[in-house]
Formats: structure tokens, sequence, C-alpha cells
């Protein structure tokens, strides 16, 4: 597993870009990885209700489209339980796993309002 907290120039050669998780630290990862101009192809979740979404005008991809990707694609791991997340990826088969210690960060130093 990589660290990304500070950008990694071989993440913006990666063609296939996916991040894991569609709560909030899933959106937050996405927007850090805009603002770094790092394009994300999708996201991926294990809950089917969201497969075939679209969030933030990115579709959500299911754990068996992640698997056919393997080959070509870099995940971002945006789950609260890092460990239990990565050994999940590796179960796929998946190789290329990153995380973003920012967003963890971020999101401990924010306070979170919902209405």
């Amino acid at each position: 597993m990589q660290n990304l907290f500070h950008l990694n120039p071989k993440l913006k050669d990666k063609k296939n870009i996916v991040i894991f998780g569609t709560g909030r630290m899933g959106l937050l990862a996405l927007t850090v990885m805009l603002q770094e101009g790092v394009y994300v192809t999708a996201f991926c979740d294990k809950n089917p209700d969201l497969w075939n979404l679209k969030i933030m005008n990115k579709p959500v991809i299911s754990p068996d489209d992640l698997i056919r990707m393997k080959d070509h694609a870099a995940v971002i791991i945006a789950e609260e339980n890092i460990d239990s997340c990565y050994s999940y990826l590796q179960n796929l088969g998946m190789k290329d796993i990153w995380i973003d210690k920012r967003i963890y960060s971020i999101l401990n130093d924010c306070v979170w309002d919902f209405v």
C-alpha cells in the first residue's frame, strides 16, 4: 500500500483510478484528486444499491467490475477501516492499492454537521 501524502507522480500516469468507498471519505478523496489534477475513472463500493449510479458524475462500479480492471487500475482506499479494506482489495487480486492519509487527517480535523 502506497501513501499519497505527497502526491506520487506515478499515480498521474495510471490509466484507471478508482476510489473504493462512496461515503464522505470517497467524496473527499475525489475532491483532493481533482485539486491535484488526477483524473478519477470511477468509484467502487460493496453496496449493490449503488452500482450503476453516478456520484459527482463518476460511475459507481461493483467489486466484480473492479476485478475486470485489476491489471489496468489503481485503487485509492477511502474507507475508515483501512486494514480491512486493504485485505479485501488484495483478496480481489488488486495490486496497485493507494492511501491518501490527507483525507483521514482532514476528516479528523473537521466538524461534520448533518441537517
